[in-house]
């Protein structure tokens, strides 16, 4: 069975981070706020490499989302092998 890790922000390096582990055959779970572009991108990754993957819309800083992510993941793939947080606000400046 393929390791599964748990992932928050997967704009910018969180993206870069998630394709490098879809490539070398982990399942996913990933948290996003805003990120359906990214997302959609990452399904079709998984989807042609035949790999699992989960993704939740979810304000981590809600209560109890943590506890909803960890077990919606758990509940799909009976396990969970790391976890990668890398949500942050990011600001554009001039």
């Amino acid at each position: 069975m393929e390791k599964v890790v748990l992932m928050t922000g997967i704009k910018r390096v969180g993206r870069e981070i998630a394709g490098n582990l879809l490539s070398r055959g982990y399942t996913l779970s990933v948290v996003y706020r805003s990120s359906e572009k990214e997302v959609e991108e990452l399904r079709k990754e998984a989807e042609g490499s035949g790999l699992g993957f989960l993704s939740l819309k979810a304000d981590l800083m809600e209560e109890g989302e943590w506890e909803r992510v960890v077990e919606e993941t758990f509940n799909r793939f009976g396990r969970l092998d790391a976890f990668i947080h890398l949500a942050s606000p990011y600001r554009r400046t001039p």
